[in-house]
């Protein structure tokens, strides 16, 4: 009944999955075509390792390229084709022993380890790209270049398929945002969208890198000679404590950031409301899609009881798998919190608010600036109670 299933034509998907500038696995990840021809000396080595590898991948390839939102929706690359990740770099092996002979020297590589070497830098450089900027921002240009039938969500078709439409691949795409607004659309926890710049995360990072850095060249010359070679205790407790402390100073520096709400306003005020009284028989319901990163962030550590959560679109009712699942929290909870994002109670798209009313009570209703909290009590908290009429108004933020 949702739309969702295997329907997609095979070689549609497939070819997406693969080789489409959208979402082929070779332009986000250039290194795993040097996976391809490692897998000939693979095979005579480890054979039956490299038949079970040719498997696992035909079986997940064919799988998702059936699957009828084969491209993961707003993703960055072939997200359903990750688990394939260590499985290809294995089959790297083969081309990259030679590098590891002792002592390394560069006139040593061949044609196949200078292709190698090539392909593992444009990856980096492509994921360098990747988390640099906001995929998402590049992602909506491309509902303007590729219109979809928004009044059917589930007709929308991936944009950037055809080779030729190389420059509207996300990898490139990412590169573009850059060039048209780096700080606007950046992705970095030391800088925000508004330019302001987290200095404290820049110089902890910046040092545990080249700390790390030199590390990793101590720990490579120490391989030539690994009878000799010793690690300090020092070096070892070094190693370990410094990506915490790049935690959680990145931690403590992105708490502030705009995106993530502001303390006793809007969406922050809503959760720290919620959590002051929650408790295990509550589910939370709500429709603030653009915003889901800040209950996502603060209510686990706000709320001292977790509860089950639901988010939805305005007009999510209308689709049929939403109201079975409704339904059920109806039954297995006391209490609904209801959070809308800039909708008003009466908006002929607020289908899920209406669901609601018609089959729960509204016990509050309460502004925080353009954002609504609400609850509703379920027939399971009011089950056995008996209806009187008091002709007094209720007043007050919370019953």
């Amino acid at each position: 009944d949702s739309g969702e299933g295997f329907t997609s034509p095979f070689l549609a998907g497939f070819w997406g999955l693969v080789f489409s500038p959208y979402r082929g696995l070779f332009w986000h990840t250039p290194l795993f075509i040097a996976s391809l021809i490692a897998f000939v000396p693979f095979v005579r080595r480890q054979r039956s390792v490299a038949i079970l590898i040719a498997a696992l991948s035909a079986a997940l390839i064919g799988l998702y390229s059936l699957w009828w939102m084969w491209w993961g929706g707003f993703a960055w690359g072939p997200r359903f084709l990750v688990p394939l990740t260590p499985f290809w770099v294995l089959l790297l092996a083969p081309l990259v022993e030679p590098m590891t002979a002792t002592p390394f020297r560069w006139r040593r590589l061949g044609p196949l380890q200078w292709m190698t070497v090539a392909l593992a830098a444009i990856s980096f450089l492509v994921q360098v790209g990747a988390v640099s900027v906001n995929f998402v921002n590049f992602e909506i240009l491309l509902r303007d270049r590729y219109p979809t039938d928004w009044e059917d969500p589930l007709r929308y078709g991936p944009p950037a398929q055809a080779l030729t439409a190389l420059l509207d691949s996300p990898v490139i795409g990412q590169f573009r945002l850059m060039l048209t607004g780096f700080a606007a659309n950046s992705d970095l926890a030391w800088l925000w969208a508004d330019g302001t710049i987290r200095w404290l995360v820049v110089l902890i990072g910046g040092a545990a890198v080249v700390t790390l850095g030199g590390a990793l060249v101590l720990w490579w010359r120490a391989s030539a000679a690994p009878e000799r070679a010793s690690i300090s205790t020092p070096t070892l407790i070094l190693v370990v404590i410094l990506p915490v402390l790049v935690i959680a100073t990145w931690t403590g520096e992105v708490g502030p950031e705009p995106s993530y709400g502001q303390e006793g306003i809007g969406y922050r005020a809503i959760v720290h409301d919620i959590c002051q009284t929650v408790s295990a028989t509550d589910a939370f319901v709500n429709i603030a899609p653009t915003a889901y990163q800040i209950p996502m962030n603060w209510m686990p550590g706000e709320c001292k009881t977790d509860i089950p959560t639901f988010g939805y679109a305005l007009d999510s009712i209308n689709h049929p798998e939403t109201a079975p699942v409704l339904e059920r929290v109806l039954i297995e909870n006391d209490r609904i919190w209801f959070v809308t994002d800039g909708v008003q109670p009466n908006d002929p798209d607020n289908t899920v608010e209406r669901w609601l009313a018609d089959r729960a009570f509204k016990a509050t209703d309460d502004w925080y600036e353009n954002m609504r909290l609400l609850q509703y009590a379920t027939p399971v908290r009011l089950s056995g109670l008996e209806a009187r009429e008091i002709n007094t108004a209720l007043l007050g933020r919370r019953a």
